[in-house]
């Protein structure tokens, strides 16, 4: 029998430049939160097409960083089944 696998939500943090994107990702790196940096979703307004991918679950461990950082954040955004868990698998 095949599992099903299903869809995962993700939250994406717009920022304005890749710059910031790169150093907020660091930040939250360096603070133990689990963190990529992606290109902002398709449909969503950012300046520079960067974002920082979180998983909703380490949203809340992330924002006393994200809220920290000497730069303004667009906004974080929740986008419903945006990991496709069988990415990259092949067999």
């Amino acid at each position: 029998m095949l599992a099903v696998l299903q869809a995962k939500d993700a939250c994406y943090v717009l920022v304005r430049t890749s710059t910031e994107g790169f150093d907020l990702y660091q930040r939250l790196v360096d603070a133990g939160v689990p963190a990529r940096v992606a290109p902002a979703p398709h449909g969503m307004q950012a300046c520079c097409g960067t974002s920082v991918l979180l998983d909703p679950e380490v949203v809340d461990a992330a924002r006393p960083v994200i809220e920290a950082a000497p730069y303004p954040i667009e906004r974080i955004v929740r986008v419903a089944g945006a990991i496709n868990p069988a990415r990259d698998t092949y067999c």
